[in-house]
């Protein structure tokens, strides 16, 4: 059984949350047979990592998708991931785009089916080689997350991806990717709140605890050693 794990919680940015509920309704499609899962670090400021980990622990499949709920994909990528390899990580860089506003606007007044190899013309950008992809849909066996799993002293998002990623590497290998596309739909981004606020302390964090694993050639095998610490992690 497969089982698509979903990190989020409705706020009060309408926009995001009509685009959730539209991809929500696209994930059912695509994944008809499968477990959804929506879930929630549920206390204080969200922590996507820590969702996740909630989500995936609780879900019923032998083998998880996890993806954002403003992500698009297609039909194929969905045929390509779920082939069982150790962990994939869908796209490659070049093949990850950002949709404008008014194209995201007009894709969510479609049905959810929508076929994606049609949307040739939507406005996209693409930031091609500027950063390296380490999320926005990631699958493997269950068994594999659980050795690893995210780093729950990540608040908000941003950079638990980059630490998870180079954890996964050292224990599983080199990561699948497609040749298929990804765009993230646009969405208004409130700066002000304690959600965006944190991905500056979550770079913070990282810098000062994964960073110095990478400078040593180590990777992230020490990544689960630094996250269950109660105290401060001395690198």
């Amino acid at each position: 059984m497969i089982s698509i794990v979903i990190p989020w919680r409705r706020g009060n940015q309408n926009d995001r949350n009509d685009i959730a509920d539209w991809c929500f309704k696209r994930y059912t499609h695509l994944f008809p047979n499968a477990e959804i899962i929506i879930c929630d670090s549920e206390d204080g400021i969200f922590s996507r990592g820590k969702s996740i980990n909630i989500g995936v622990k609780n879900c019923s499949g032998d083998y998880v998708v996890i993806t954002d709920a403003d992500y698009l994909f297609s039909e194929g990528m969905v045929k390509e991931i779920i082939n069982k390899q150790s962990w994939t990580v869908g796209v490659k860089s070049e093949n990850y785009s950002f949709l404008l506003k008014e194209a995201s606007e007009k894709l969510i007044q479609n049905t959810p089916n929508v076929d994606i190899s049609l949307l040739g013309d939507v406005g996209r950008f693409t930031q091609k080689n500027i950063w390296h992809v380490y999320g926005g849909l990631l699958a493997m066996p269950k068994e594999n997350f659980m050795k690893v799993k995210f780093d729950p002293n990540f608040l908000g998002y941003g950079w638990e991806d980059e630490a998870f990623y180079f954890a996964m590497r050292s224990h599983f290998g080199k990561e699948f990717r497609t040749n298929q596309k990804m765009y993230h739909i646009f969405h208004e981004r409130i700066a002000a709140s304690d959600y965006m606020k944190n991905s500056t302390y979550n770079k913070e964090y990282y810098d000062r605890v994964y960073a110095p694993l990478k400078l040593q050639g180590k990777l992230m095998k020490d990544y689960v050693a630094c996250y269950n610490k109660t105290t401060e992690v001395e690198v």
